[in-house]
């Protein structure tokens, strides 16, 4: 953007009631240094200029008007987010009620690992299970059998 100071004083002198000129001399001096700093392309750089901002301002307020449908669509999407996880909470408290009975009932071990259900008493069984099946293939292969 250029600098229109000097274009913007002359036209402030210039442009103030011809009361207040002291006499007739200064008033075309005024008018003289205002015609001084107005040339064609000057005008004609104004004039751009004031094009540019205008389709700089449209292009904006179609992006703000943009933002503005995305931004009521996420504000609609985290209430719905929002109320899904209240949700999952709830069922939550339930289950690990429902656990906690399920435990006192029949005496196993519950736990909550990685999100899932883990019964102790089972899976202890299943690891000698397989320790047990772990060591017949060793002590088979250590007698030259295979599996």
């Amino acid at each position: 953007m250029t600098d229109y100071t000097e274009l913007q004083k002359a036209a402030a002198y210039a442009a103030q009631d011809t009361i207040k000129f002291a006499d007739e001399d200064e008033e075309m001096r005024a008018l003289q240094q205002f015609h001084e700093e107005v040339d064609p392309e000057t005008v004609l750089a104004l004039i751009a200029e004031n094009e540019r901002l205008r389709a700089d301002c449209s292009s904006m307020r179609g992006s703000l008007k943009a933002n503005a449908v995305s931004i009521k669509k996420l504000i609609k999407d985290g209430g719905r987010a929002a109320r899904e996880r209240d949700q999952l909470k709830a069922e939550n408290v339930a289950l690990l009620s429902t656990l906690k009975g399920m435990t006192s009932m029949y005496g196993h071990c519950w736990d909550l690992v990685d999100g899932g259900l883990l019964c102790m008493q089972d899976n202890v069984q299943r690891f000698e299970d397989a320790h047990e099946a772990a060591q017949k293939v060793i002590a088979a292969m250590g007698q030259g059998e295979q599996s």
